[in-house]
């Protein structure tokens, strides 16, 4: 039986952040694609078995809100677990573990941006609250190249352990605080 390297594509606007993940990336033994454009991103998100999703939010075209929400409402694309790597200031971020009924949802945390104001959501429609993401991992940058690593294995780990059921939860989690 093969077995299959992880995959991950950073999607970021700055070409000198992604060639440093992709050295710490190359260097961890994981596969690594990248890409400073959110429309190619999502077409090798479309394309190709990617375990990990790496995204900043602020960017020209398709910023991180909307690409997160098409993302979510596409069937085959629901389940990539997504890490935002993002230089968006702390205090204007909360992180908090995601819960049902009070049970925190395994590996599923709750980002609300304070203040932001994504672009237009028309492609998603009936999102209730556009600025609360429900992601795998959030790092602020700058962060140390062991803490990025440590964030990605812990959610690739995570991840490996949850079962379907547990994925349908999270999904309909997921849409009944979106919507």
């Amino acid at each position: 039986m093969e077995i299959q390297v992880p995959r991950i594509l950073s999607l970021n606007d700055e070409m000198g952040l992604l060639a440093i993940i992709d050295l710490f990336l190359n260097k961890t033994g994981y596969q690594h694609l990248f890409t400073t454009d959110s429309r190619h991103a999502l077409s090798i998100l479309r394309q190709q078995r990617i375990d990990l999703f790496i995204q900043d939010m602020l960017r020209p075209n398709i910023n991180g809100f909307m690409l997160y929400w098409l993302m979510k409402s596409k069937e085959t694309l629901r389940d990539i677990p997504i890490l935002i790597y993002s230089g968006w200031d702390s205090a204007k971020v909360k992180v908090t573990p995601a819960r049902v009924a009070g049970r925190k949802l395994q590996g599923l945390f709750r980002a609300q941006f304070e203040g932001a104001q994504p672009k237009d959501l028309s492609a998603v429609a009936r999102v209730k609250d556009a600025n609360v993401l429900y992601v795998e991992g959030y790092l602020q940058l700058p962060c140390t190249r062991s803490r990025l690593v440590d964030k990605i294995e812990r959610i690739l780990k995570s991840q490996s352990l949850l079962t379907e059921k547990e994925r349908a939860i999270r999904h309909k989690h997921l849409w009944s605080q979106a919507m």
